[in-house]
Parts: structure tokens; sequence; C-alpha cells
């Protein structure tokens, strides 16, 4: 199936778009769609951000999964239902998206130092729909 956003072939039971994240019309009634099990959520923080002290610790769900690294990328089995995705970075406010997510969901994020604080800089995120967002 070819998606109607960018022109990308998919694979023709997709749901959504690998590249664009563009739900795919497939004539196929809603109620007839089996929505899989669990897809990967991949995380990674950006390398060429300043702050390479700082950690990043990510929750997911309320579950503490760890910090990640300046350059690193980590991968989570994820359900299949709205996730609570938190990246918090020392003292600072978290910052928490609420995103929908599907096969090959990414968040592509770093920390930059500022003279006051430190931010959390998120610069993408791909294959999820973004519900809500707040710092």
């Amino acid at each position: 199936m070819t998606c109607s956003n960018c022109s990308t072939q998919n694979e023709d039971h997709a749901l959504f778009c690998t590249k664009c994240g563009t739900k795919l019309a497939d004539g196929t009634p809603a109620a007839q769609q089996q929505q899989p099990q669990s897809w990967p959520l991949t995380i990674t923080r950006e390398s060429q951000f300043t702050g390479s002290l700082v950690g990043m610790t990510v929750t997911l769900d309320g579950n503490n999964c760890g910090s990640l690294k300046p350059g690193e990328t980590q991968t989570y089995t994820m359900p299949w239902q709205v996730v609570h995705v938190s990246l918090q970075i020392w003292s600072t406010a978290a910052v928490t998206c609420r995103l929908r997510l599907w096969q090959g969901a990414q968040i592509t994020c770093g920390i930059k130092m500022g003279f006051l604080a430190n931010k959390l800089a998120i610069k993408s995120v791909a294959g999820a729909e973004v519900l809500e967002m707040s710092s």
C-alpha cells in the first residue's frame, strides 16, 4: 500500500506509514483490523547536544527503565496502548509525552546546557501519535 502523504510503499496490512506515520486507508472496516500485541519503542539520546555529564532517566508507564548516555539508543517492547513516556534530567521538570505507539516508534532527544537551567529537547517523534506534551 502506498502512503498518500509521502508515497512510501508499505506492507498491505500496515495501519500506518513506516516512514512518516500517516494512517493508511486500506478499506478494511476498523472492527476487522487486529491491533498488534506489542511494538518496539526506540529512544535515542543525541550525542551532539552539550551536557554530556547530565544524566537522562527514562521512565515508561511509571517504571524506571534506566538512563541514556549521550549517543546511546535503547529499544523497549511496549504494549499497544497509550503509554506515558517521561524523560527527566537532574532536578529540572520532567518532559512528559503521552503517545499512541505503533511499529517502529522512535523518540530522538538530547540535553542542552543553559545558563540557568538544563533543558531536555525532543527533536523528533516518529511512529507515534503525540496526544499530549508537557514540561
